[in-house]
């Protein structure tokens, strides 16, 4: 019995070990899903846009698209969109459609390697995202908009690349949609079985970290039903970030179902906003 016993737990050991070396060499696939470049754009939703270049410090020529009111206004924010690892441009023409109804003006760009933007998938990396996010938010400066009028929004991955980019350069207020605390966090709710130590990771994407660092509001969003990332992951870092901060559980919706309701939150959202930019209704 004793060799019976011995043979189990070698063989559960080497199945953990063969677990443990399959998501340390793939984990970059796991992580990162760019798809197949489409050609929609927000003029399929009537939507005004300019479709502007973005440059990184280390060289990479990112496509994105500005977003703009007819006619300027101090008071009126400007969002800073990261988008999800499973999204591009072309899947976030409702997204861009969304910003010009609430009023706002908004740079939405495709990260190195997705949609259009330069790059190979080698070159998809937690800090190669987060130049690609230092880009957008140097464009929006070069248009002389003041960081007392920048939102910056993150979905799902993009969540945690936005709250860096927050706690790296500053903004009036952060928006994280589907957020989670790590990418550690993700891996044990999803493969609780499988004991990945910290260490072996090669992006972390600490989202917890980069949140207990801004110095701006922070508000929450999570869909009821998402999918993805779950709701209870968004409560952690959620419960763990200082405030000011606040919570919104988006009813009856998936992991990318905001576009769908948004007017349903549009005024939680106007209040969000007028408040961090100081501005009263």
């Amino acid at each position: 019995m004793k060799r019976i016993g011995g043979w189990i737990l070698m063989t559960l050991a080497l199945l953990e070990f063969g677990a443990i070396l399959a998501f340390a060499l793939g984990q970059r696939r796991m992580t990162y899903f760019p798809p197949s470049p489409g050609t929609a754009t927000p003029a399929l939703w009537g939507t005004p846009y300019q479709p502007v270049t973005l440059v990184t410090a280390d060289g990479f020529h990112l496509s994105a698209w500005w977003v703009g009111q007819p006619q300027d206004n101090p008071r009126r924010p400007v969002v800073i969109y990261c988008h999800g690892n499973g999204a591009d441009l072309s899947r976030l023409a409702e997204v861009a459609h969304l910003f010009y109804q609430m009023g706002w003006d908004a740079l939405l760009f495709d990260y190195r390697a997705y949609g259009r933007s330069q790059g190979s998938f080698g070159d998809l990396n937690e800090e190669g995202l987060a130049k690609d996010a230092q880009a957008a938010w140097a464009y929006v400066a070069s248009r002389k908009v003041p960081t007392t009028r920048v939102l910056i929004w993150g979905h799902s991955l993009g969540s945690s690349v936005a709250a860096r980019l927050a706690a790296q350069r500053g903004c009036a207020g952060l928006v994280l949609e589907g957020a989670f605390p790590s990418l550690q966090a993700i891996g044990r709710s999803r493969y609780p079985w499988v004991l990945f130590p910290g260490f072996l990771l090669r992006d972390q994407y600490a989202t917890d970290d980069w949140v207990h660092s801004r110095r701006c509001p922070v508000l929450f969003l999570h869909a009821e039903r998402d999918e993805v990332i779950p709701p209870a992951l968004g409560d952690e870092v959620y419960q763990r970030a200082p405030g000011p901060k606040e919570r919104i559980l988006l009813s009856g919706i998936g992991h990318n179902g905001l576009p769908k309701v948004w007017q349903l939150y549009q005024p939680d959202l106007t209040r969000f906003a007028q408040s961090c930019l100081g501005v009263t209704p």
